[in-house]
């Protein structure tokens, strides 16, 4: 089965941080918001009602 993703990028690692928070309660974390090679902030979940996200602080 393919998967799509909504991609929100964020202004600040707070935003990034409370979206996530939002976003994940009663979901699934693929991947825990974490600071990677490519991005300060990035995780990926799929929220309550079904819906997948990658969510994203460049700065």
């Amino acid at each position: 089965m393919r998967s799509a993703y909504l991609t929100l990028r964020l202004d600040t690692p707070e935003k990034a941080e409370h979206i996530y928070n939002l976003l994940s309660t009663d979901g699934e974390i693929f991947m825990k918001m974490e600071k990677t090679f490519f991005a300060n902030r990035f995780a990926m979940l799929r929220d309550r009602f079904g819906t997948s996200w990658m969510l994203l602080n460049e700065n």
